[in-house]
């Protein structure tokens, strides 16, 4: 599925993951994203609704504690 960049952007990207979540319900949802994503403010909403999130971490990222 081909996605437009503006909505990859900002809440976007979360509007079609979550929507994704509903539709599986208690299916597993793993989300692949580049390394632009791997920000804590990306990262923890989606890990606290049970979704995989597969990332190459960036080299100053601190979402690790």
């Amino acid at each position: 599925m081909e996605v437009p960049g503006e909505i990859l952007s900002g809440m976007g990207l979360f509007m079609i993951v979550f929507d994704l979540k509903k539709q599986l319900g208690s299916g597993l949802l793993r989300v692949v994203v580049d390394a632009y994503f791997s920000k804590v403010t990306f990262l923890k909403p989606l890990v606290d609704e049970g979704i995989q999130v597969i990332t190459r971490m960036r080299s100053r990222c601190s979402c690790l504690g």
